[in-house]
């Protein structure tokens, strides 16, 4: 029940441009926190957690039912709680609508 009691805060933002009629670019940031309103046994005090990243990614259609994007993530998880992480990531992906 502890694990529930929390006051969380973040926001996004996103820069989008077309880089030519079929070819967008977008540019993500992320931040958010999550802190325990409560004292959290084994760590003499609140448990606090953060997360930051940014995503670039381009995405073109293929035809008019499906779409293709490729990327790279850049993201920072530190927590009192748990494991900390530092993630380079890159990605792919195709979408396709069934009509």
């Amino acid at each position: 029940a502890t694990q529930n009691n929390n006051t969380q805060d973040g926001g996004s933002v996103v820069w989008t441009h077309a880089l030519s009629p079929t070819l967008t670019f977008a540019l993500t940031g992320s931040a958010s926190r999550a802190e325990s309103d409560v004292a959290q046994t084994g760590i003499g005090g609140v448990g606090t957690t953060r997360q930051r990243s940014v995503t670039a990614n381009l995405a073109s259609p293929l035809s008019a039912n499906t779409s293709a994007t490729a990327g790279i993530r850049y993201q920072v998880f530190r927590s009192d709680l748990s494991s900390s992480y530092t993630e380079a990531a890159a990605f792919v992906g195709v979408n396709h609508t069934f009509r």
